[in-house]
């Protein structure tokens, strides 16, 4: 098991959802 893989899948889902908040909050 590639726990690299799975600590990227981690870190851009959690960037794509702090990023659709700031932007649909106006928080930008």
């Amino acid at each position: 098991m590639c726990m690299d893989n799975l600590s990227g899948f981690f870190v851009v889902t959690a960037l794509f959802q702090i990023i659709r908040t700031a932007t649909s909050g106006g928080m930008a």
